[in-house]
C-alpha cells in the first residue's frame, strides 16, 4: 500500500509539473504592452570580383632634360635686364639690352642727334620657353661677343628621374605608362620614355626618363613617387 501510496504522488507530481510547464509556454503577453523583439542588423551586399595586385613605391627625381644658354651677340655694357631668376618666359621675349662699345664712344652725340636711327642698343630675346635659371650680370656691366647672360631651364623639356633597382627592372615594360604622385597627393599621368646608359654605381639602380603628360610648371628637383606594379 504505502509503494502504491508513494507511486500516486510520483505521478501527481510529474502531471503537475508538466501543467504548469505547459501553461507557461502558452502565457501571452498582455494587451498593451508590446514583446521585446531582438533583431541582428543584416546588410546584403553583392559579391565584387577584384584583381588582387602587388606593387613597389619607388622616388622620382624631376629634372630639366635641356638648358639653354643666352649669349651676348655683341661687345657692349648692359642696358637693361628685364628678366628675374625663377621667371617664366616665352619664345621670342625680350631679356636684356646691350649698348655696344660705338654707342658708348659716341655719349651724347647719338642721343642729341635725330637724323640717326640706330641708337647702339642692341636687343637680346629668349630663343626658347622655359624658366630663367641664373643669370651671369647685372646692369652695367661689360660683356664680349659671346658672354654667357642666362640660363634658361627649357619647360617642355621637364622630366622624371626614376632610380629602379636592377631586379625590379623585369617589371618596367608593364609599368610604360604609369602615375606620378606628387608630394601633395596629386596625380599626373605619365610614360616611361627609356633609360640612361649608366647605372648609379652605390645603389646599383638603374635610371629611366618618365615623361609627364600635360602643361603643368614644375620645378627642378621635386620629388615624387612611383607605384611600380609587379
Amino acid at each position: 500500500m504505502m509503494d502504491r501510496h508513494k507511486k500516486s504522488q510520483l505521478i501527481f507530481s510529474i502531471f503537475s509539473g508538466i501543467s504548469i510547464l505547459f501553461a507557461s509556454c502558452h502565457n501571452t503577453t498582455p494587451a498593451g504592452e508590446e514583446a521585446n523583439v531582438v533583431k541582428t542588423p543584416v546588410t546584403v551586399i553583392p559579391v565584387e570580383f577584384k584583381q588582387v595586385t602587388s606593387s613597389v613605391a619607388l622616388p622620382a627625381v624631376a629634372t630639366f632634360m635641356n638648358k639653354s644658354i643666352v649669349r651676348a651677340t655683341t661687345a657692349g655694357t648692359i642696358d637693361r635686364i628685364l628678366i628675374t631668376p625663377g621667371e617664366y618666359i616665352s619664345a621670342d621675349q625680350l631679356l636684356f639690352t646691350i649698348k655696344t662699345k660705338e654707342a658708348m664712344a659716341a655719349g651724347k652725340t647719338m642721343e642729341s642727334d635725330t637724323s640717326l636711327t640706330f641708337k647702339g642698343l642692341i636687343n637680346i630675346t629668349s630663343h626658347k620657353e622655359g624658366v630663367i635659371n641664373t643669370i651671369s650680370y647685372q646692369k652695367g656691366d661689360f660683356v664680349q661677343e659671346g658672354d654667357e647672360l642666362a640660363v634658361v631651364s627649357e619647360q617642355k623639356r621637364l622630366v622624371f628621374i626614376l632610380d629602379v633597382p636592377f631586379e625590379l627592372e623585369k617589371y618596367i615594360e608593364k609599368n610604360r605608362h604609369c602615375s606620378i604622385i606628387l608630394p601633395d597627393s596629386r596625380k599626373l599621368d605619365g610614360t616611361i620614355t627609356g633609360k640612361l646608359p649608366e647605372m648609379d654605381m652605390q645603389s646599383q639602380t638603374v635610371r629611366y626618363v618618365i615623361k609627364p603628360e600635360g602643361a603643368e610648371k614644375l620645378p627642378a628637383n621635386l620629388i615624387a613617387s612611383i607605384n611600380l606594379v609587379k
